[in-house]
């Protein structure tokens, strides 16, 4: 997400969210862990 922001331009990130969830595979035995991170990238001056 930085080195998105940066090749953008901006040089902060603001509003990050960042959210998981846990997603149990088919032998149930192991779990995959899902992330997602959402934020808005802006030029402080």
């Amino acid at each position: 997400m930085i080195k998105k922001a940066e090749k953008i331009g901006a040089n902060a990130l603001i509003g990050v969210k960042v959210n998981t969830e846990s997603m149990p595979m088919a032998n149930k035995q192991s779990s995959m862990l899902i992330v997602t991170v959402t934020g808005t990238a802006v030029v402080i001056e």
